[in-house]
Parts: structure tokens; sequence; C-alpha cells
């Protein structure tokens, strides 16, 4: 699962270079910077953040979708980064119980709705296409609720093997 997030946050963190740097973005540098503190919070390993990820896992997740609404917001509004959301869903489900990953991945919905409304200027076109990402999140978040019951049950399958 975690290679996935690893593609998709390079892809995108190349893609912000372009859109940031290479257009005489007015806010190119600030852009880029919050792309690589997306990436820092989210892809290193808890021990690297000093543990904060266990300790404080509501406010981890809470910086993070900070983060993608600062970035797909900033002027002028670019709503196609809340592809993030895609790295956050799982990331949600395999954190919490499956009712709070669940309700993340429905405060990652309603985020992305009011991004892509402020992005098309209250236009039901740039609306539109909101529902394809929301469901990309809870077909993420669904395949690491089944990643997670496939794992649980092979380790119990090599115990009961072990008792044997």
């Amino acid at each position: 699962m975690m290679t996935s997030a690893y593609v998709v946050t390079a892809a995108l963190t190349a893609l912000s270079l372009v859109v940031f740097l290479g257009g005489g973005h007015p806010y190119g540098a600030l852009g880029v910077a919050l792309m690589v503190a997306f990436d820092l919070l989210v892809l290193l390993p808890d021990s690297a953040l000093g543990g904060t990820k266990a300790r404080a896992p509501h406010l981890t997740m809470a910086a993070a979708a900070t983060l993608v609404i600062a970035i797909a917001l900033l002027p002028p509004a670019t709503p196609w980064f809340t592809v993030l959301f895609f790295v956050l869903s799982p990331t949600a489900m395999m954190s919490f119980p499956r009712q709070t990953g669940y309700a993340w991945v429905g405060v990652f919905s309603a985020l992305t709705v009011i991004i892509f409304w402020i992005a098309g200027r209250g236009e039901l076109g740039m609306l539109l296409m909101a529902p394809r990402y929301i469901a990309g999140y809870f077909f993420f978040a669904a395949f690491a609720t089944q990643t997670a019951r496939a794992h649980a049950a092979q380790a119990e399958s090599q115990r009961l093997l072990g008792e044997l």
C-alpha cells in the first residue's frame, strides 16, 4: 500500500514543480514548499517525526488535509491536487478503527466538494468532477480495509499452523 503512496506523491510532486515553477506561478515557491511538507508528513516513518503520528494521529491527518487544501486553493486554484486525498484515504483506514477511518474519508469528500466549488466559482461543471474523486477515496479506503483483513487472516492462519 505504501508503494502506491510513494508513486502518487512522487508524480504529484513532479507535477507541482512544473505547475508552480514552470509557468511563472505567483506563489510557485510556496506551492512547492507545501507539497514537500505534505510529502514529508505523510511518507516519513513515524520515528522520523518523533512519534507524532502515533501520539496524535488525528492532528497528523488534519495537518495533511490542511496542506492539501492549501495546495489545491493556492491561486489560481488547481483542484486536481485533491488527488492527494487518494493517499490519505487508505492511510486513515490503516491508522484508525473502521468507522473513524470512514469518517475521515467523509471529511476528505466534503473538502473536495468545497475545493471544486471554490475553484469553479460556483459553476456546476467543475463541481460535477468531485464525485469521481470521492468515489476513488472510498475505493481506496475499502481496498485498505480488505488488505488489512487479509493480513489479519494470514497472521491467524500462521498462528494456527504453528499450534499444529
